[in-house]
């Protein structure tokens, strides 16, 4: 009986030293879940901080996006720009061309205007002599008519004169009286012609004068 007691005893000794054991275990395993559970909080803690860089990720991800597309819209209008940068390019070029050709253009006609111009001038300069000639000539040729007329206007005195004497000679000199008469007919005959002469001089002298 003291056996089985004993026994007993013993046995309860070793459950005892078992449940000592367990809730030793226990209160370790009350710790390491306790540790367990912070952990499981910073992992939430660290996933939600996850989560968050990862919607802002995300986010960054679409803005990366959307300048990739806005630069992609940039490179396309810059690329655009640059086709009518080379078409304004070209045509500034043959704008360019144009203008050096006006100017060639202009500085010939410059030429063929100077040249004519110094031709006008020349032809001026011959304008003048021959005008100064012709007034010289036209001063002369008055001056010629004018004499040729005082030389009319002496002669007819002269002839008056000799008409005068002829009634004076004697019959014996009739046949030199029909002679002198007729010399004196000649000579009116060719002082009418040098009249209309005259009257022709003058009339050209009038139509010089216009003219200049």
């Amino acid at each position: 009986m003291e056996e089985m007691l004993n026994q007993i005893l013993t046995e309860l000794k070793l459950v005892k030293t078992d449940i000592e054991s367990m809730k030793s275990d226990i209160v370790s395993m009350k710790s390491d879940i306790g540790e367990l559970k912070q952990g499981q909080a910073k992992l939430e803690q660290g996933q939600a901080k996850l989560e968050q860089r990862q919607a802002k990720l995300e986010q960054g991800q679409a803005k990366l996006e959307q300048g990739q597309a806005k630069l992609e819209q940039g490179q396309a209008k810059l690329e655009q720009g640059q086709a009518k940068l080379e078409q304004g390019q070209a045509k500034l070029e043959q704008g360019q061309a144009k203008l050096e050709q006006g100017q060639a253009k202009l500085e010939q006609g410059q030429a063929k205007l100077e040249q004519g111009q110094a031709k006008l001038e020349q032809g001026q300069a011959k304008l003048e002599q021959g005008q100064a000639k012709l007034e010289q000539g036209q001063a002369k040729l008055e001056q010629g008519q004018a004499k040729l007329e005082q030389g009319q206007q002496d002669i007819v005195s002269r002839l008056d004169k000799i008409e005068a004497k002829l009634d004076d000679i004697e019959t014996k000199n009739a046949n030199n009286h029909v002679v002198l008469l007729t010399e004196i007919k000649n000579i009116q005959k060719d002082l009418n012609a040098i009249e209309i002469i005259t009257g022709k001089n003058m009339q050209d002298i009038a139509h010089l004068k216009a003219i200049k």
